[in-house]
């Protein structure tokens, strides 16, 4: 419960983050993740090295502080998380400034974003925050940014409207923009799409390319601009194995890419499954035609109903299939090719080529136009078809992304 004699707009960053600490659990998570998520571009600062142990940013410094930032806006928004966080224990780089600053705030907030015994949640929001505003402040004079209103004045403010947010957590939340205005502040690059070196919005060198995959880019920018990723892609990502973390980017690379390709499968599968015709009308011994008319129990009629009952007996495979820790590569392409020959034999039943190269005997059998009664509507049997095939693009991307086996 926040403390009645506190000040509800205070001046000082200090009683701002004291403020924090004072509000509901929820609220705190959401304002310590907002608070960090702004200062992230603070690791991209680049000071004159003072002595030769003032390394530079790695790598795998980047990638742990995308992780922290990863972790803590998947814990605001959707509670807590389950994750080991060992190779953030580690984060550390050489020498004074805000990139040391950033590091040290990105092991707290990760600290603040798992299930934990370990650590108190509160010092660990507290410290994180600290450090995140310390490393901002180091930033801009580290860096002679050309901003209309000082990043530290932007950032600080944002941080003071958030402890002020409405009791409503959909108004107080990492799926709205990181500002409240349009200012000129760092960031990454939206439109980096492959490889070499990100830029700031000065144009200056952000960091080294650490990014194998542009999910990085794709996931900071959602998030600064209020247009995040899906929360359940996030939560997943940020749950990948400590191991996989600590072995690098290209390991995180690979497993992120995985994950991403059996997600866009799943949601393939979700949309397959609303298009097409319930089991129970295709079991059903005829199908009813036109106008109430008499039964529509041709030849064409009875193959499509077929081919409907065995796009459900792939699709029973399939989701059984890729609830294994180990799918089978082998049973997977097998799926797939089942299913795209149904649709290449569904196209041909109604005469359409729907995204197919068809053979001449398909085209043939396509004249073949079927007139189709409830349950199944001409007008929806193409997007059922596409769909069926999006599916199948669906395994095959998500077979290039296992071992082979």
């Amino acid at each position: 419960m926040v403390k009645e004699n506190r000040m509800r707009d205070p001046s000082s960053l200090g009683d701002a983050i004291d403020l924090a600490l004072d509000l509901p659990d929820w609220h705190r998570r959401h304002v310590v993740a907002r608070a960090f998520l702004r200062a992230m571009p603070c690791i991209f600062s680049e000071p004159e090295p003072d002595t030769e142990q003032d390394n530079p940013v790695t790598q795998q410094h980047l990638l742990n502080l995308y992780r922290a930032g990863l972790l803590l806006a998947v814990a605001a928004e959707l509670g807590p998380v389950a994750a080991d966080t060992e190779s953030l224990e580690r984060l550390r780089l050489p020498g004074e400034g805000a990139r040391l600053d950033i590091c040290i705030s990105a092991k707290n907030a990760a600290r603040s974003a798992v299930v934990t015994t370990d650590f108190s949640t509160e010092r660990c929001s507290e410290l994180c925050l600290a450090d995140a505003f310390g490393a901002i402040a180091k930033y801009e004079s580290e860096n002679d940014l050309d901003l209309n209103i000082t990043f530290r004045k932007v950032a600080g403010d944002a941080m003071r409207g958030d402890i002020s947010a409405s009791s409503n957590p959909e108004t107080l939340s990492v799926s709205n923009p990181l500002f409240s205005s349009l200012v000129v502040f760092p960031t990454m690059d939206r439109m980096f799409t492959g490889a070499g070196y990100p830029k700031i919005s000065s144009g200056r060198t952000a960091g080294p390319d650490f990014l194998s995959t542009k999910f990085w880019h794709d996931w900071y920018w959602g998030i600064l601009a209020g247009e995040p990723l899906d929360w359940e892609l996030q939560r997943r990502i940020a749950l990948i194995d400590d191991a996989i973390w600590e072995a690098g980017p290209e390991a995180v690379a690979q497993e992120i890419e995985r994950i991403e390709r059996l997600f866009d499968l799943e949601q393939e599968i979700a949309a397959l499954k609303d298009m097409l015709p319930l089991r129970s009308a295709l079991s059903s011994t005829s199908l009813i035609g036109d106008n109430g008319g008499p039964p529509l129990d041709d030849g064409v009629q009875r193959a499509v109903r077929g081919d409907f009952v065995l796009v459900w007996d792939q699709i029973e495979d399939l989701e059984a299939e890729i609830a294994k820790p180990e799918p089978s590569p082998g049973r997977l392409k097998t799926i797939a090719k089942t299913l795209w020959d149904v649709s290449l034999r569904i196209a041909a039943y109604c005469g359409g080529k729907i995204d197919l190269a068809l053979t001449e005997a398909s085209k043939e059998a396509g004249k073949a136009v079927v007139k189709w009664g409830a349950p199944i509507a001409a007008a929806s049997l193409a997007s059922q078809n596409e769909s069926i095939q999006q599916v199948a693009k669906a395994i095959w991307a998500f077979v290039k992304t296992l071992p082979p086996g």
